[in-house]
Parts: structure tokens; sequence; C-alpha cells
């Protein structure tokens, strides 16, 4: 079910981007709040610190990147 929520997702922002089928901010948003449902249930089946850990280095990487100094778990 992840990844049919991740592809309708996505489908919903490539066709706001070109403007077709009547796909409106409504409808991104309406895909966005499912995304983040579905991730929630992921995280109750995946190990949370193991998370964690890739979110924080990937942030860190971010802050990098954008030349902030990133102080650690938000």
């Amino acid at each position: 079910m992840a990844l049919e929520e991740c592809a309708e997702f996505i489908m919903s922002i490539a066709k706001l981007q070109r403007k077709t089928n009547g796909t409106t901010l409504d409808g991104v948003c309406d895909e966005i709040a499912d995304v983040k449902i579905m991730m929630e249930q992921m995280h109750l089946i995946f190990p949370d610190e193991l998370i964690k850990t890739h979110r924080e280095e990937k942030l860190k990487r971010l802050a990098e990147r954008i030349g902030k100094d990133y102080g650690g778990e938000t």
C-alpha cells in the first residue's frame, strides 16, 4: 500500500505541474495526507531508532549543503 500511495502522490504532482486532468492543489494535499498516514504506519513496522539515525544523517547533510548549522533532532 505504501507503494500505491506514493505513486498516487507522484502522479498528482506530475498532473498539477502539467496542469492536466483537473488535478488541483487540494488534490495534491489529499495525496500528501495519504502518504503521511502511510509513513506513520511504516514507523510502526520499522525500527524507530534506525529511522531516526538515517533522518539525522540526512538532515546534517542537507544543512551542510545549504550552509547552515544543524544542531540535532527537530
